[in-house]
């Protein structure tokens, strides 16, 4: 495993928060159980490639979560998640070119949130030869783009395009060579099965810890009340009979010479339950004993109050898109890192040093003899080192 620097750091800090909505302590233990070779491939960048998306971030959190200290299910989610990475790296080795007819503030600005994210663990993982390498080449680009207005040189001797399409052909490589792994390869065969087994027996665990709650009672709207019917009203005993008028006697009060009076012994006689009412009419009118008025039924026809359904709520996604500026923040990253060194001044400078030599001295041999040769080769072998190196600042 490569040893940990502050570059290390400020790369893992960048892709975590750019690129997962996942629980960094689920996917630094899942990392645990991926594969990374050295000089072709990074499966842990591949999945920090494939958790740059929010839907599968959100999902790879509640699959860790759910399988997290129980073997079988890790087991399972594993098999599940590299047919996830083995179908991701199949697609994205077949990635188009980069378009070269636009502007770009930078490299960064030219690869999606999951390339960059791909990059950026790729470089925990990678030599540090090649690590230094990209970091020139990528710096250079930079700072072309930002020399050129944001276009890239498309000449036939340009190196800016040559570095964009190496960059992307080196990613696609890393890509088809995991796809061609048997880890991947069980992926893609076992995936499918495994996450649908996966999702089962998390169905059956819920089901079986849940509570047993009995089924609710239907609600019913309340009944309306009945109307209220008037009790019968009591008969009034009948009236004595009217005496025959013996001369010079007082005419005998009829019943409509003191009606109220009348009206208000029938009243107290019927009693409020046979709600008889008094017209307070004087004389001649008939006691008014019918029902009062009656209170208005209650209205049913909508839902009883407090049983209203309330409105719902909005409802809230699980995934965290990726942080703004990660393009920025990504790029920061490479600036202020590795080597400035340009990569091909070494061996080429050496190279042209051996050839430098062996031409002077050969010549010096011809023109002197031996002392000769001697000195051609040293002439020749310090011009051929500063010459190549001068040739190779200019053309990279």
């Amino acid at each position: 495993m490569p040893k940990l620097t502050w570059l290390s750091v400020v790369l893992l800090a960048c892709a975590a928060s750019s690129a997962r909505a996942a629980d960094p302590a689920l996917v630094a233990r899942f990392d645990k159980l991926l594969v990374a070779d050295q000089d072709h491939y990074d499966e842990r960048a591949v999945l920090a490639a494939v958790l740059a998306r929010p839907a599968d971030s959100a999902a790879f959190d509640a699959d860790a979560r759910a399988a997290e200290n129980d073997p079988a299910l890790s087991a399972l989610m594993l098999v599940k998640w590299r047919g996830v990475l083995a179908a991701f790296a199949g697609a994205e080795s077949r990635r188009p070119d980069i378009d070269l007819n636009r502007t770009y503030r930078n490299w960064s600005e030219m690869m999606t949130p999951e390339m960059r994210a791909y990059t950026a663990q790729r470089m925990l993982s990678m030599s540090s030869e090649n690590r230094d390498k990209l970091i020139y080449y990528l710096k250079k680009l930079n700072a072309d783009l930002a020399a050129d207005g944001g276009k890239i040189d498309q000449g036939f001797f340009s190196i800016d395009k040559r570095i964009v399409a190496g960059v992307m052909d080196q990613y696609r490589k890393d890509l088809a060579a995991y796809a061609a792994t048997p880890l991947a390869a069980q992926g893609r065969r076992d995936g499918a099965h495994a996450a649908a087994e996966l999702s089962g027996d998390l169905a059956a665990r819920a089901a079986s810890a849940a509570p047993e709650v009995p089924p609710a009672p239907k609600a019913s709207a309340p009944k309306a009340p009945a109307p209220k019917t008037a009790a019968p009203r009591p008969v009034p005993p009948p009236l004595p009979p009217t005496p025959v008028p013996q001369h010079g006697a007082p005419p005998a009060a009829g019943p409509g010479a003191d009606g109220a009076l009348a009206q208000a012994q029938e009243v107290a006689g019927a009693g409020a339950a046979g709600g008889a009412a008094m017209d307070g009419a004087r004389g001649g009118g008939a006691p008014q004993t019918g029902p009062g008025p009656s209170a208005p039924a209650p209205d049913v026809s909508g839902p009883p109050s407090g049983l209203s359904a309330s409105a719902p709520g909005p409802v809230k996604s699980a995934a965290t898109p990726p942080a703004p500026g990660a393009e920025d923040a990504f790029m920061n990253s490479v600036e202020n890192s590795g080597t400035a060194r340009n990569p091909a001044l070494g061996k080429a400078s050496w190279a042209g040093a051996a050839l430098g030599a062996v031409l002077g001295g050969l010549v010096g041999f011809l023109v002197g003899g031996p002392v000769g040769a001697a000195v051609g080769a040293a002439v020749g072998g310090g011009a051929g080192f500063f010459g190549m190196k001068a040739l190779i600042a200019k053309l990279f």
